[in-house]
């Protein structure tokens, strides 16, 4: 009862001075409770899906025994390999916590919540960037069109690099409806769950 309970406040409120943040928690334990216990999950998979690959973030949540770095097992074929890592939680208590908060569909949805919200604005502001960057490219050929001012781009180059943008952006928009429905999707279960609530609930 102790551990869920401090699990669940670092969810709540964090961990002074550490370089991990709750949403990144949040993933952590998502992605650790679908995972086999003895397996883990492997270290790369694990640093970009829950850290964008901060390795930083990843060795300050180690120092918080939230998780557990190990050395995989070589296959016969891959000893002249790099070493390979896996990443399992902090203990086996901490494993079974974390399997047990995300089958508790309300709170997870509130988390869910609040990592989509992070992961929109982090592909909006990319997606900003790239429009502007896509507005400026235009303006210069409006000027050059309204001014009748040549522009030597025999490779046109200008003309590539707007479309590769059209191309990022695009791409930038697909990002974007999966974590929009991915907060669509928590935000349904707690209307759901207030909608319950408020039904059953005994009036004043």
């Amino acid at each position: 009862f102790e551990a869920e309970t401090t699990v669940r406040s670092l969810l709540m409120t964090g961990q002074p001075g550490v370089k991990w943040t709750r949403p990144q928690l949040w993933r952590a334990i998502r992605l650790l409770a679908i995972a086999d216990s003895n397996e883990g999950v492997p270290y790369d998979v694990f640093l970009w899906s829950v850290f964008r690959g901060d390795e930083a973030a990843l060795r300050s949540m180690k120092e918080s025994a939230l998780i557990h770095i190990v050395l995989q097992e070589l296959q016969p074929d891959l000893n002249k390999s790099a070493r390979r890592f896996r990443v399992c939680p902090g203990s086996p208590l901490f494993g079974e916590i974390y399997r047990r908060l995300v089958l508790h569909d309300g709170l997870a949805a509130v988390f869910d919540l609040e990592v989509a919200k992070e992961d929109v604005k982090r592909e909006q502001t990319t997606l900003d960037s790239y429009e502007a960057d896509l507005v400026r490219l235009q303006e210069v050929d409006d000027v050059r069109r309204e001014k009748w001012r040549v522009l030597d781009d025999p490779n046109k180059a200008l003309q590539k690099r707007k479309e590769q943008l059209l191309r990022l952006i695009l791409e930038q928009h697909s990002k974007l409806e999966k974590y929009h429905e991915n907060r669509r999707q928590a935000h349904a279960v707690l209307t759901s769950k207030d909608k319950k609530f408020r039904t059953i609930a005994p009036e004043d």
